[in-house]
């Protein structure tokens, strides 16, 4: 899955939203790989996930917030 993923950031994102244009809300991100990703490419965002503890990502901001 992280495969697809990857391929959908390189190839549609960068399409549909210019880097540092628009801001991007991963709701779920656990330990934020993609925010990461997201962040290191020039994306404004938000990370989003119930366990704070879990996030190792440096650079994106977070909050906690459990959407049960």
């Amino acid at each position: 899955m992280h495969e697809q993923l990857q391929a959908w950031i390189a190839e549609v994102l960068p399409a549909a939203t210019p880097r540092g244009a628009a801001r991007v809300l991963d709701l779920g991100c656990g330990e934020g790989a993609l925010s990461q990703r997201l962040h290191d490419e020039g994306y404004r965002l938000v990370a989003v996930d119930v366990d704070a503890a879990s996030f190792k990502a440096e650079g994106p901001q977070f909050m906690a917030a459990d959407l049960n």
